[in-house]
């Protein structure tokens, strides 16, 4: 297996997008699995001529040459998951920060967020730009077809204070805030914060 991590090299992306990663799997590799914990990011994956199946956070994807591309949006950020491969994969995965997603969105986060793994087709033209990028066979040009078309859906997410509290949140780790402190920061309800956490 072959995986190449990338920082986002346009600026404005680096804001949104932590990382992002392209893999590929031989034809007539063995099958190799991993697992993976829960972390504050959010994953949007695609992959080219896979048939994937989801079982509450676990993923599998194999091999299945039906010059399709599938999409998910994973959100781990509640219990362990395992990942396995089998057969020919390729695929592209971007890391996006706390909140980052939001801002390529047309809709909520929870509209496309149905459970820790769901499919995802964000855009009517989504499919059909991945098909593209998969045929792309130079790493710099995957990059910037990548990129650019992220750009091209940025929408800006600008909230009254969800970023304040994700922040004071990320910053306190150690020593994790409680709600009812949060909102009375924030001058809002404890309702109506875990009501726009959920949403968003």
């Amino acid at each position: 297996m072959n995986i190449k991590f990338f920082k986002p090299q346009n600026p404005v992306l680096q804001k949104y997008i932590d990382c992002y990663y392209f893999l590929t799997n031989k034809a007539g590799a063995k099958k190799l699995s991993y697992l993976g914990f829960p972390s504050h990011n959010i994953y949007v994956t695609t992959f080219a001529n896979a048939k994937t199946k989801v079982n509450g956070s676990n993923l599998a994807i194999k091999e299945n040459q039906n010059n399709k591309v599938t999409s998910l949006l994973i959100v781990d950020d509640e219990i362990p998951g395992l990942t396995t491969y089998q057969g020919s994969t390729t695929e592209v995965t971007i890391y996006f920060k706390p909140l980052g997603l939001n801002s390529f969105l047309e809709k909520n986060l929870l509209h496309y967020k149905k459970t820790c793994i769901s499919k995802f087709l964000p855009y009517n033209d989504y499919n059909e730009r991945m098909q593209q990028f998969f045929k792309l066979k130079n790493t710099q040009q995957k990059i910037s077809f990548l990129e650019n078309y992220w750009l091209s859906k940025l929408k800006i997410f600008d909230h009254p204070f969800l970023h304040t509290i994700l922040a004071d949140i990320l910053k306190a780790e150690e020593a994790p805030l409680k709600t009812s402190e949060l909102a009375k920061k924030n001058n809002i309800s404890r309702t109506t914060l875990n009501r726009q956490f959920a949403l968003h």
